[in-house]
């Protein structure tokens, strides 16, 4: 291939690359292509699903069903937001570290909402994961 026919194929990818947009020439999708989920999840079916799904003991309170819910639709925004923000990678590389934050914040949303919608928050407790916040959750003492 001659040098000329070289430059204007590279001349042609340059102008479409420039004229989509920027985030093109980092390898990011387009956002408006990306299949976007609901952020809200769960409907009054899956309340009744939880309180059948144990019969043997007692379901926990419509309110605590709720405020997990709640828990857990406000992760998923954080969740949503760290993405669009991850999208950009100027953003990105600015601000990782408070992207890894809000990860962390959203990872802790989780098992708080798992451990408040739980029929035996012990239980649930003892099932996280996280050490700093399991830590949290058992210390004895006053608050």
């Amino acid at each position: 291939m001659n040098r000329t026919k070289t430059v204007q194929m590279m001349d042609m990818q340059a102008a479409m690359i420039q004229g989509d947009s920027v985030r093109m020439t980092w390898g990011v999708d387009d956002p408006q292509h990306i299949e976007r989920k609901p952020l809200r999840r769960g409907t009054p079916d899956r309340v009744v699903e939880l309180c059948l799904t144990n019969a043997d003991s007692p379901p926990p309170s419509l309110l605590q069903l709720r405020l997990g819910e709640e828990l857990d639709f406000a992760r998923r925004m954080l969740d949503a937001t760290g993405e669009e923000i991850a999208a950009d990678p100027i953003a990105l590389s600015r601000h990782a570290v408070a992207l890894q934050a809000l990860d962390k914040v959203g990872q802790m949303l989780g098992h708080i909402a798992n451990v408040v919608r739980s029929d035996e928050p012990a239980t649930a407790v003892e099932s996280i994961r996280m050490g700093d916040l399991k830590a949290r959750l058992q210390r004895s003492g006053s608050l």
